[in-house]
């Protein structure tokens, strides 16, 4: 008597039902090796595309982002009024430099010299927002 077994797009035919765990572990593993295989192959042709060298270190819509970004351009106002400043990040003054004082040295990033990182105030505000 034949019996089948199914191991995902693959049928096994088994003669002897005694081998079939022994059949299933080699089709089971011949599966994985292959998509281990191909998952190999994607992440080196990822790592090497990511390697790449780049144009640009900036992209021309962020050079601005220290004067002309949301944050920069709206802050100011906000601090001025703790109604507005509620409304816009959900929580009080206080509450949020407590929370920024607990978080910084999580946050912060250190950058080349070249290009300045998003401040650790300008990360919760965003991620809060």
């Amino acid at each position: 008597m034949k019996k089948y077994k199914q191991v995902g797009a693959i049928c096994n035919v088994v003669e002897n039902p005694d081998a079939m765990d022994a059949n299933y572990l080699r089709t089971v593993a011949l599966i994985i090796k292959k998509r281990k295989a191909r998952r190999q192959l994607l992440l080196w042709t990822l790592f090497n595309e990511l390697n790449m060298p780049r144009e640009l270190w900036v992209h021309p819509l962020c050079q601005y982002r220290d004067s002309e970004g949301e944050l920069e351009t709206i802050w100011q106002r906000i601090l001025i009024d703790e109604d507005k400043f509620f409304d816009y990040l959900r929580m009080s003054f206080h509450q949020f430099y407590i929370l920024l004082h607990h978080l910084t040295p999580i946050i912060e990033k250190d950058g080349p010299s070249s290009r300045k990182p998003i401040s650790a105030q300008n990360r919760l505000a965003l991620t809060l927002r």
